[in-house]
């Protein structure tokens, strides 16, 4: 049997079902205005997120984040990116010395002109690069480096400033102690001549006492015959005379001693000036001298001119050379050969030449080898020439000896002037027991002539007889600079050599 359903009630009450669609409804209602709000509120959400990217995108790119990250971390959760990167600017500024409201490009600016002004203000020789633009560091750097090389440039100069004083010291001592010597030989001779002195006061002593005893003598025996009494007058004349001969040689030696001591051993006395310029003119090839032919002049007499205002260095190098074309009384012509068209000839200028005096004659040695034309190359006939020079201009030549024996007196004490040329080669090197007795006797002769040299060179340093090598000797005489278009020439040279 079916159950029947249940009949609602008719009177219009509310139901369940009534309660449940007020309820859907309401929460149909609610959900679609709280969606409405969300809604909305996203859109605003969405606006202002995209305003903040635009304003992030205004202050920094997205492509430069990772550039500013460790800014960022360096800053944490308690600053800004923004004041991180102030206090940056400003510590920066700080560092450069700057007050930290001065801008990045101001402060970049400030360190620009700096760094000019230091490459432009860099010391002479220290060689900066431009450094307008680099970086501080870069500055730094390149700054140290030149102050480390400076350093080290004064500290070699500190050395070599002491080297230098070192060397000065020790020429010092060295000239002291030549002084010393040349004052004991000088003691020495003083010694040898008061004995000299003492020796020749009692020779004379004793001659005259012979003198008086034989005079004694011979009136005591005048009765024994007249013979007898001229002999011993002869023999007594005798006496006088050896004594004259003692008393003349006692003279000499004093003469040698005094002149030994008054000879000025040095190169002045080839820088003495012969005489002077008394006219010139800078137009004319012309000039005129105070020398005449009471001063022992020679046609072809070459002299260095030399400015009155200044003195000739040891090379002898003078402004200009002349020579001697005309003799007169007490004034002679000369042709200019040479001259500095920056420095003329004037009058009051000094002429010299190492081989004519017109007060005394010089004694002049010469040894060793030349080349007066210059092409490398000596020749034996150059002495000649140098000697010639010297006999026609006045002066006297003083030929050593040849082959002088070992520790022998080479007779240069009388020399003023050594004109010293090249050494002689020396001997080459070899096993003696395999020459041919040719070639050892050559090697002899060589070694020889070498030594010969080497003797003549020391005694002249040891009697400080003044040297002149063939570059000082030329220019002295006024040839220097010429001796090549002379030889291959002839010219005044020869001309000067053959009178």
């Amino acid at each position: 049997m079916v159950a029947s359903r249940p009949t609602p009630a008719r009177g219009g009450g509310i139901t369940t079902i009534h309660v449940w669609l007020i309820v859907f409804v309401a929460l149909w209602l609610i959900s679609t205005v709280l969606a409405v709000l969300l809604y909305t509120g996203r859109e605003k959400l969405v606006l202002a997120a995209q305003d903040a990217k635009s304003e992030a995108e205004g202050l920094m790119k997205s492509n430069e984040a990772s550039r500013f990250r460790v800014f960022k971390e360096q800053g944490g959760d308690r600053q800004s990116l923004a004041r991180v990167l102030d206090n940056e600017r400003v510590e920066l500024a700080h560092l450069i010395g700057l007050d930290e409201t001065t801008s990045a490009k101001a402060a970049s600016d400030q360190v620009n002109k700096v760094i000019a002004a230091l490459t432009e203000g860099a010391p002479k020789g220290a060689e900066l690069p431009d450094l307008t633009g680099s970086d501080l560091l870069t500055v730094v750097k390149t700054l140290q480096a030149a102050w480390l090389a400076q350093t080290k440039a004064g500290a070699d100069l500190n050395q070599r400033l002491a080297a230098a004083v070192l060397q000065m010291k020790g020429q010092t001592a060295t000239q002291v102690q030549k002084a010393k010597g040349f004052e004991e030989t000088l003691a020495q001779l003083d010694e040898r001549l008061r004995k000299l002195e003492g020796d020749a006061e009692k020779t004379i002593d004793s001659k005259n006492k012979q003198v008086k005893d034989l005079e004694q003598k011979i009136t005591k025996v005048q009765d024994a015959g007249d013979e007898k009494a001229v002999k011993l007058r002869r023999e007594s004349r005798d006496k006088d005379k050896e004594i004259s001969d003692l008393r003349a040689k006692w003279k000499d030696a004093q003469a040698q001693l005094t002149d030994f001591r008054t000879k000025v051993a040095s190169l002045d006395l080839a820088k003495e000036a012969d005489g002077k310029i008394l006219r010139a003119r800078s137009d004319e090839d012309m000039v005129y001298i105070d020398l005449g032919k009471a001063d022992h002049l020679t046609l072809g007499l070459t002299f260095n001119v030399y400015s009155a205002s200044t003195k000739p260095d040891d090379s002898g190098k003078g402004k200009a050379t002349i020579e001697v074309v005309g003799i007169g009384d007490d004034i002679s012509e000369c042709r200019v050969i040479n001259s500095n068209p920056a420095d003329p000839i004037i009058a009051g200028d000094y002429i010299v030449n190492a081989i004519y005096s017109p007060d005394r004659k010089y004694r002049f040695a010469v040894e060793g080898q030349f080349d007066l034309d210059g092409d490398g190359r000596s020749d034996p006939q150059d002495v000649e020439r140098i000697k010639a020079w010297i006999r026609a201009w006045g002066g006297e030549v003083v030929d050593l000896p040849k082959t002088p024996a070992p520790g022998a007196d080479l007779g240069m004490e009388t020399v003023d002037f050594l004109v010293l040329g090249a050494s002689p080669p020396s001997p080459p090197p070899g096993q003696k027991g395999q020459l041919k007795p040719e070639e050892r006797a050559r090697r002899a002769e060589l070694r020889r002539a070498l030594d010969r040299f080497n003797a003549i060179k020391q005694e002249a340093k040891d009697l400080s007889i003044a040297v002149l090598t063939q570059s000082q000797f030329l220019h002295f005489i006024g040839q220097g600079g010429q001796q090549k278009s002379r030889s291959s020439a002839g010219g005044t040279g020869r001309t000067a050599m053959g009178q």
